[in-house]
């Protein structure tokens, strides 16, 4: 946010109302000494002027206009030190005279100040505690800008822990809300956002794409460059109701054109291949990613550091890719140091330097990146650019795979150690994993705590073990898991297993796990009707089992199943089983 903006604007918006200018330099015979109220008129009506001569003869009148200490000049005054309209720009002596005034309880010098002390300024350190004292003053005299910078302030205190986030984030809309509904226009826009994302334990700042769109398009047609970039965006996405790419091309433009780095960003964009734009023009797209990378918009940094590296709509250059990828890295862009960490990874246009990778890459990862937290997994399981650590591989993949995934990140880490095909495989760690998940009534580590007693891995195999634990796991009705427990538990019936052999209750259990649609158990179950286990013979349920089971031919397997690779070798393997099963029956 900008300290201050151009002296003329502010102008109209400092006077509390319209001034009648008596154009005291046209009297046949001007008064030797003015008032204070004279100078106050005649310095305004200088302060008007282009001219600077005007311009300094103003400041010297509202020199004069504060010795009756009216509050209004000596804000004015303390606004020309501070725009160094008419004299040399002085902080400190704006500093001075905009507190004198606020002192007396002028809105705008309360506003002005507590941005100073938000801030600083040379010559004034940032304070804190003063900046909130003044600001939530001028906010409560009803100053928009002050209300938008004190729901800044709020967001900052709960940041810096000095108030709970969730009291950090009530006030801080509040205020902001308050400055948008008195028609403030970055108010209106940071609204927009709100409403677009939503706030989801605030019911009354859930998402709500009708009232974002109708913030951002008034703020937007009222000159607020931001909001014109975001009703791009909106039209573009269709939150506005419809996606309208005329209309988002529109604004992206307008405001792309006055020089906002993010619609810069999304110019290039529109006009990016990659992106399947209709208006392909990589020399283009080039243009406006640098235009907005120069501006220090850190996604096109990273962007612009692409380009360069696959020589789009510019010579190929690794170095110059680098450069941007380092500049947004820097920034805090996570794609920015992903592409730096595998710049480092690789070598690419810089010496391969496997730690300052890791430091990237952990950079990303802290951030939240999945690609990140999986390319950091590898190095640490890999002992790349840090020391080899298996137990910190598996908890970045399991914080990768909970992106996509509800399961219990408990049983994730089991299944880590059990498979050992991103870690080394460790099956005790994988059993002490599945066990913290099973107190939770996981189905899924119940049920590979009963195969790893059944195979012996980790422990003595046991039997008994095995059975606890698949009864355990079909209690769930809901997981694939428990479905191949039901199925289990048909194997060890039908073997004898523990429990005497009992090839009707084998049946019982193959049957409710094909009728949860589990496809092994659907194979079985032909099986057993075609060969007359456990059931009569029954050729036309043989059929029916089988063509549910096969139909599609394996194209699609029941997205019950974990993973399309695991349903396929799971079929397989409840055919190959099936076949000796008949043969030793």
């Amino acid at each position: 946010m900008k300290a201050a903006g151009s002296w003329m604007m502010k102008l109209s918006m400092i006077l509390s109302a319209p001034l009648v200018i008596t154009p005291l330099w046209a009297e046949a015979n001007p008064p030797a000494v003015m008032t204070a109220p004279q100078a106050f008129t005649q310095a305004i009506h200088n302060l008007k002027s282009q001219n600077k001569d005007d311009q300094a003869r103003g400041f010297m009148k509202m020199q004069q206009a504060v010795s009756g200490g009216n509050p209004k000049a000596e804000y004015n005054l303390g606004a020309l030190y501070h725009e160094g309209l008419g004299t040399t720009q002085n902080f400190v002596q704006a500093r001075y005279w905009i507190e004198k005034s606020a002192e007396q309880g002028y809105p705008a010098a309360e506003a002005l100040l507590g941005n100073i002390y938000h801030f600083g300024r040379k010559g004034i350190p940032e304070d804190l505690e003063k900046a909130f004292y003044w600001t939530e003053k001028a906010a409560n005299h009803g100053v928009t800008s002050a209300q938008r910078d004190l729901a800044l302030i709020y967001y900052q205190q709960a940041l810096a822990h000095k108030i709970s986030p969730s009291e950090g984030q009530q006030k801080a809309l509040y205020w902001m809300e308050k400055a948008a509904d008195r028609g403030d226009l970055e108010a209106k826009f940071q609204m927009a956002n709100v409403y677009l994302s939503g706030i989801p334990n605030l019911p009354q700042y859930a998402a709500d794409n009708k009232k974002a769109f109708s913030l951002c398009k008034d703020a937007a047609e009222k000159g607020n460059l931001k909001a014109a970039a975001l009703l791009g965006k909106i039209y573009y996405s269709g939150d506005s109701g419809k996606v309208d790419q005329k209309a988002s091309f529109y604004w992206t433009e307008k405001a792309a054109r006055l020089g906002d780095p993010f619609a810069e960003y999304n110019m290039a964009r529109f006009y990016n291949p990659q992106n399947g734009s209709k208006r392909v023009d990589p020399d283009t797209a080039f243009y406006w990613m640098e235009k907005s990378a120069n501006q220090g918009f850190h996604p096109a940094e990273s962007a612009l550091g692409r380009f360069y590296r696959d020589g789009q709509g510019t010579g190929k250059d690794l170095q110059k890719a680098v450069f941007w990828y380092n500049r947004a890295a820097e920034g805090g862009n996570i794609q920015g140091q992903i592409d730096l960490a595998m710049a480092y990874y690789h070598g690419d246009a810089t010496e391969k330097d496997s730690k300052k990778a890791f430091y990237w890459c952990e950079k990303a990862a802290n951030q939240g990146s999945e690609e990140a937290e999986e390319q950091l997994a590898e190095m640490y399981h890999q002992g790349e650019g840090t020391q080899k650590d298996d137990d910190k591989a598996a908890e970045y993949y399991q914080k990768a795979w909970a992106k996509h995934h509800f399961d219990n990140p408990a049983t994730v880490m089991g299944d880590l150690y059990f498979e050992g095909q991103k870690i080394d495989r460790n099956y005790p760690k994988a059993l002490a994993w599945y066990q913290k998940a099973a107190a939770q009534n996981d189905s899924r580590a119940e049920n590979a705590i009963g195969n790893i007693y059944y195979s012996g891995l980790a422990v003595p195999q046991d039997f008994k073990q095995a059975l606890v634990w698949y009864r355990k796991a079909t209690a769930d009705f809901y997981h694939t898991q428990a479905y191949d427990a039901e199925m289990k538990l048909g194997d060890m019936y039908s073997k004898g297993q523990v429990v005497p052999q009992d090839l009707k209750q084998a049946f019982s259990w193959y049957e409710r796990s094909a009728r949860h649609h589990y496809k092994p158990a659907e194979i079985k179950l032909s099986t057993l009707y075609e060969k007359g286990i456990g059931v009569e013979k029954n050729k036309e349920q043989a059929v029916y089992w089988h063509r549910k089971a096969f139909d599609k031919a394996f194209a699609e397997i029941d997205d019950r199943l974990d993973d399309h690779a695991q349903g396929m070798a799971m079929l397989y393997q409840a055919a190959e089983d099936a076949k000796k099963d008949a043969v030793s029956d």
